[in-house]
């Protein structure tokens, strides 16, 4: 029934149930059969390879910056990401990036020089069923031998299995 209004509850405080979480025992005076529980084995991954993007990081234009409040522009990065620069790596082979030697000089091969924000996919259930995280950050420089890339914040690499196996 609904509650009139400006109506008072006179109990404050409901007692809880005292069997929270416990099985019945019996229902209607006899006893009740319980189901085992199942024991599920986890599951064992079977990829070839991960998925990789290099998000580009730019610095911002003065504009851009001057746009945001006075009060918040000490809290904000001074860097944003280009999509249009942003290469995508599908199925990179595990045996490419298992070390970090060869993560660095996978990336040294393959972008340019700049920063860039190494994003990899998730295992998470979403309605996508993929979900971006930050894996590290690499920058790369230019010089006579070739491109140099060094890892700058490693954040999800040591989450990895595949990952300092060599």
């Amino acid at each position: 029934m609904v509650k009139t209004i400006g109506s008072v509850d006179k109990v404050l405080k409901r007692k809880p149930r005292k069997d929270i979480g416990k099985k019945h025992k019996t229902y209607k005076g006899k006893p009740c059969k319980h189901k085992p529980r199942r024991k599920y084995q986890r599951k064992i991954g079977n990829k070839r390879g991960l998925w990789l993007r290099a998000y580009y990081r730019v610095p911002m234009s003065k504009d851009g910056y001057k746009n945001w409040k006075i009060h918040l522009r000490p809290k904000i990065h001074k860097e944003i990401t280009n999509m249009k620069l942003s290469p995508t790596f599908r199925e990179v082979p595990f045996e490419y990036i298992d070390t970090k030697q060869k993560f660095e000089q996978f990336f040294a091969d393959n972008l340019w020089e700049g920063k860039f924000v190494i994003m990899g996919g998730s295992n998470a259930k979403t309605k996508t069923t993929f979900k971006p995280v930050k894996i590290c950050t690499i920058s790369i420089k230019e010089t006579e031998h070739g491109n140099i890339a060094k890892i700058t914040e490693s954040v999800r690499l040591h989450k990895y299995k595949w990952f300092y196996k060599g």
